[in-house]
């Protein structure tokens, strides 16, 4: 029929496409439109004439077609095709070439690796998007000929497209695995995958020289193999490096998480079942979707508090403890395969999922969870110990001490404190200078008196800066205390320093101004280069006193008190690291010296006696330079 002719010729024909979407004219300047996407692909790796568009026609001419491989017949032998006198192209006219203007986001393209009449070859094809736009995509190679899908962006596409032959002489004789991404302890290199990922998140965020970085980090490729019983990609854990604060977790459950607010109850009460072929049971924690959920956010939540400074805990989530982290966000909770029993049918407050009081406490001191109506951070948050008359121990700091954490016989995790937070003015009403005895602190332990050996203090400031007192007992011993000349009683205050040479010696100085009424001191001399190698006590009557050593080599330098103003001696700012690296004066007239020594060292230090006491000496070690120093302290 004449209608069905005029259809077939119509379905040979081919279309012809628009100048603007298929120009074909190499010297004609193209400007692509932010619908449009220049494909400019490099072909030197392939040996093979330019990748043609396989859904496009000629125009008006007959479709060349690619180079036909010779095929064997039934009796093995290849039937004898005659070459063609000359090089045939691949693909039409209006195929698609390097600085051609197209208008799709994803482009078959298709062609052959080399010369297919002379040599066939299988192998891979991989394509390499531009800037990693896109990841790459292998494709097979089978008789030198491939097709690939190519993602194409707006603007200038410079694809990359590289060839791997499958025969390759002793494939596997250059390669190494490192086992850094399985769970379980089964790596030696248990924290290789950690230190991947904060070396990224250094390079990435750049932090500078004393700007602090909180970073929480998901782990995406962690992925379930069945065959090992094992999560791959995946690990669970927190950084104490100063600049990088990183909490790092896998994405094991990720598939159960909320994708949004409207989705957390409907992912706390979905009860689908985990199918264990395809996504893991952690911990058998993870028996349905809702329990993942709590396992997977909750043990992230755990990493994030760590990243805050907190420690494990006797109870809340830094004790492992997110098994009812959906009753936060739902009344009722539903059947649960970890305990084989239907849960709560109604969920109040007490039942939730909580952090435990000592990590709040951390959090409400915390630089990143301050309020507008805190004060200001104070620059010195060090802490200073001293043991007085009557059994009392002092703690001053400056910034204010928030708590106090108790540990019982060396046990890990603290079941007793005592915090100083008043709760109606904040961060403010916090003390900066508290006493307690050895019996106050017992009174607040749980455990039998009778048992217990030993008790350590971890004491926190406003700043969050801690000092440790090791074993409460010794704070009121002989050796905190000191006989002045006059018959005083001195005390010492904790050590700033540590002594590792061999060669220091202890050594104590008493101050004649201090039991001397008649001696006036005038100033003190410093000396000094990159450490505090002595201290030189002058006084009006050309005498001096010195603590240290008066090195030759060393830079003097000198602090004089306005003594008409009767400006005396208040303390000191101590910068140490091992040894003592730099120290200023502080008088009563809230004068400061300069740092001498090394000011740029990291950790600084406020020594100042508490109220009702003065300075009555110095106590440390000292060898070549001051290593370690204290202040004597008396009434």
């Amino acid at each position: 029929m004449p209608f069905f002719k005029n259809l077939r010729r119509r379905s040979k024909a081919t279309f012809t496409l628009t100048p603007s979407a298929a120009s074909l004219n190499p010297n004609d300047d193209v400007f692509p439109d932010k619908l449009s996407s220049n494909l400019d692909s490099p072909t030197a790796s392939l040996h093979s004439s330019p990748i043609s568009f396989l859904k496009s026609n000629s125009i008006d001419l007959p479709s060349p077609h690619l180079p036909i491989l010779p095929k064997l017949n039934t009796n093995g032998y290849a039937t004898q095709v005659a070459p063609p006198q000359r090089p045939v192209p691949i693909g039409s006219p209006s195929t698609p070439r390097g600085s051609t203007t197209v208008h799709q986001k994803i482009l078959l393209i298709y062609g052959q690796i080399g010369d297919a009449r002379q040599h066939s070859m299988d192998g891979n094809l991989t394509v390499y998007h531009p800037q990693d736009s896109f990841p790459p995509t292998t494709w097979p190679v089978y008789e030198s000929h491939f097709k690939a899908l190519v993602h194409l962006v707006p603007g200038p596409n410079k694809l990359r497209l590289e060839f791997t032959p499958s025969r390759i002489q002793n494939p596997m004789s250059h390669s190494s695995w490192l086992g850094v991404v399985q769970q379980d302890g089964t790596t030696s290199d248990r924290g290789e995958l950690f230190n991947v990922v904060l070396e990224a998140v250094k390079r990435y965020f750049g932090p500078q020289e004393g700007q602090t970085q909180y970073v929480s980090a998901l782990l995406l490729d962690t992925h379930w193999d069945k065959g090992t019983l094992t999560i791959t990609g995946h690990v669970a854990a927190g950084s104490v490096e100063d600049h990088i604060k990183l909490a790092l977790f896998g994405s094991y459950a990720l598939q159960s998480y909320p994708a949004a607010m409207e989705e957390v109850v409907a992912a706390f009460t979905d009860c689908t079942r985990t199918d264990i072929n395809f996504v893991a049971n952690y911990g058998n924690k993870c028996g349905s979707n809702w329990e993942a959920a709590n396992s997977g956010i909750g043990g992230h939540l755990r990493e994030i508090g760590r990243l805050f400074g907190c420690h494990d805990q006797d109870s809340g989530i830094m004790c492992d403890d997110s098994v009812p982290l959906n009753r936060s966000f739902t009344i009722r909770e539903p059947y649960s395969t970890r305990t084989k029993a239907q849960g709560l049918r109604l969920c109040l407050e007490e039942d939730e999922c909580t952090w435990h009081r000592l990590d709040t406490l951390r959090f409400r001191f915390h630089p990143c969870f301050r309020l507008p109506r805190d004060s200001p951070l104070c620059s010195d948050d060090s802490i200073q110990v001293w043991s007085v008359d009557n059994g009392k121990v002092l703690v001053t700091s400056a910034a204010g001490i928030a708590f106090i954490e108790i540990y019982v016989d060396d046990d890990d995790l603290c079941r007793s404190y005592i915090e100083y937070v008043d709760g109606d003015s904040g961060n403010n009403g916090i003390p900066k200078q508290i006493d307690f005895t050895e019996g106050e602190i017992r009174q607040h332990i749980t455990e039998s008196i009778k048992k217990i050996r030993k008790i350590k203090l971890v004491i926190y400031s406003g700043g969050l800066s801690t000092h440790t007192v090791d074993d409460v007992s010794k704070l009121n011993s002989k050796y905190s205390t000191a006989k002045l000349p006059n018959g005083q009683v001195g005390y010492r205050g904790n050590k700033l320093g540590q002594s590792q040479s061999p060669n220091g010696l202890p050594e104590q100085l008493f101050l004649e101004c201090a039991f001397i009424q008649s001696k006036l001191l005038l100033s003190v001399k410093v000396y000094h280069n990159g450490l505090i190698y002595g201290l030189e006590f002058c006084y009006e009557d050309s005498t001096s006193q010195v603590f240290g050593n008066r090195d030759p080599q060393a830079t003097c330098s000198e602090f004089v008190f306005d003594t008409r103003r009767g400006e005396i001696l208040m303390g000191f700012y101590v910068k140490t690291s091992q040894e003592i690296d730099g120290i200023g004066i502080i008088t009563n007239l809230s004068r400061r010296s300069a740092v001498f020594g090394n000011s740029n060292a990291r950790a600084g230090h406020t020594l100042i006696p508490p109220r009702g006491y003065s300075i009555a000496g110095i106590s440390g070690s000292v060898a070549s330079c001051i290593e370690e120093i204290s202040l004597i302290i008396t009434r």
